[in-house]
């Protein structure tokens, strides 16, 4: 996906107007070689600076690990709630969804309406999984139980524990290649909120009292 700076456009074109003339007489100079050089550096310049910015945007997955530092989800065991296992991604080619939440965390929970309705926006374009990290499978059953979530949910295996966010409850997308696309950390309200519904163009009902 390309990146588009898009300038809003003055109201009033004075301001280019006067520009202009400023530029016309600069270059009208006997000076006007050295600042078509000092514009050309310049503009050199901040192309770098953009370019190492837009370098930092990258979403990566920051995981509790420090050492850990991913642009694609590598390959996981999971434990359904029956103790099967399984590996994610699966080879399906669709981009996912993950939900990834913990056991006994409060705003995991406050946040399934949430979950639930971006489910029900985004079924037609985006599978969808949950991660219940820190379980096994007795507890993600209860945890099942507890929230009735309309997706599949799993517990990472024991080789698949060293993959953790640092914060719960986290949204990534990744891509059909299991690259991250994009990501947020936190219940969806507030700011949080807003991205997401604009990134989906969903509308989400906020986060519960229970």
């Amino acid at each position: 996906m390309s990146t588009r700076l898009v300038f809003p456009r003055d109201e009033s074109t004075q301001n280019q107007h006067a520009w202009t003339t400023v530029l016309r007489r600069m270059l009208s100079n006997h000076g006007g070689t050295l600042v078509i050089a000092g514009v050309l550096c310049a503009s050199v310049v901040l192309n770098l600076k953009l370019r190492q910015d837009l370098e930092a945007l990258r979403p990566r997955l920051f995981l509790a690990d420090p050492q850990l530092e991913l642009e694609t989800v590598p390959p996981l065991q999971l434990l359904d709630s029956d103790g099967r296992t399984s590996t994610f991604p699966a080879p399906k080619g669709r981009p996912v969804i993950l939900a990834v939440v913990s056991p006994f965390c409060v705003w995991c929970d406050r946040n399934m309406d949430n979950v639930k309705a971006l489910r029900r926006a985004t079924a037609r374009d985006y599978d969808f999984v949950g991660i219940v990290q820190d379980a096994d499978p007795e507890t993600l059953r209860a945890w099942n139980a507890r929230n009735s979530p309309p997706f599949d949910t799993y517990a990472l295996a024991a080789t698949g524990r060293a993959w953790l966010m640092a914060a719960t409850p986290a949204t990534l997308v990744l891509d059909g290649k299991g690259r991250f696309q994009a990501g947020w950390t936190g219940a969806f309200m507030g700011r949080t909120k807003e991205r997401v519904e604009a990134y989906f163009g969903a509308r989400l009902p906020g986060v519960t009292d229970r």
